[in-house]
């Protein structure tokens, strides 16, 4: 496995549970009174943005595929 794989690999497999961890913080927030989930949400989409630019940038560009004759 290449080193730009492996580090796909970890982007993709810390996604999903970061983004899960944050959603529980802030309705644990919004529970406990400090804030709203209203007023937090964009959070959650600016944070899911930052993931598919990390994502982006760190997969290898695709290769042309050459032209069949």
């Amino acid at each position: 496995m290449s080193q730009s794989a492996a580090s796909r690999d970890i982007v993709r497999a810390i996604s999903g549970p970061l983004l899960l961890i944050l959603t529980g913080a802030l309705f644990l927030l919004d529970y406990s009174g400090g804030y709203r989930v209203g007023q937090t949400w964009p959070l959650l989409l600016i944070l899911l943005g930052f993931v598919k630019v990390l994502e982006y940038l760190v997969s290898p560009a695709p290769r042309p595929k050459p032209p069949s004759y």
